[in-house]
């Protein structure tokens, strides 16, 4: 839900969800916030095909290797780009600035 709600609400990114690509069968058909489960990546052709997408994007970080080339072959063949959303965390490095009070 970090995705799309970071998708949704960050202007900068002028991104428009169409759905979700699931390949864990119990959520076929159901919707998420709003946005269908269009099928899983077997599907993904069909998908392709039937809606205007011009962009994917893979949010899990659980995705095989295969998977993943799987998905880039297929995204490669109808001309549209394929990019992976993380979240990360990061250290802030720590900067002594003598005119700091606390």
């Amino acid at each position: 839900m970090n995705a799309l709600n970071e998708f949704l609400n960050n202007p900068n990114l002028a991104l428009k969800p169409v759905g979700f690509i699931d390949d864990d069968l119990r959520n076929q058909g159901k919707q998420v916030n709003g946005y269908p489960v269009l099928g899983t990546l077997d599907s993904v052709e069909k998908i392709l095909d039937q809606n205007s997408i011009s962009e994917m994007i893979v949010t899990s970080d659980h995705n095989p290797e295969e998977k993943l080339e799987r998905l880039s072959q297929i995204c490669f063949s109808h001309q549209i780009s394929l990019r992976r959303f993380q979240t990360r965390l990061e250290d802030i490095p720590h900067k002594f600035n003598k005119s700091m009070s606390w």
